[in-house]
């Protein structure tokens, strides 16, 4: 899936991979821990993936995942 971010020239543009999901899922954890301070990994993690949209969910512009993983997408806008 692509993700929308920053890019040179003072412009936008969609890239996908670990290198733009990265930045999204360590800035939703760090929402998470602002608003639930003191909760442990564990919690963390399982937040991120109940709050997440399943990968059978297509409203978002989900395709499907290339590899055998269900993990959900995160959805920030949720936690």
């Amino acid at each position: 899936m692509d993700i929308l971010s920053t890019w040179k020239g003072d412009k936008y543009n969609t890239l996908s991979g670990t290198s733009m999901s990265s930045p999204h899922v360590a800035g939703a954890t760090a929402l998470y821990l602002v608003t639930n301070p003191g909760v442990s990994p564990a919690q963390v993690r399982d937040a991120l993936i109940i709050g997440g949209t399943p990968q059978w969910d297509t409203t978002n512009g989900f395709t499907g995942d290339p590899d055998d993983d269900p993990e959900p997408l995160v959805d920030a806008e949720s936690l």
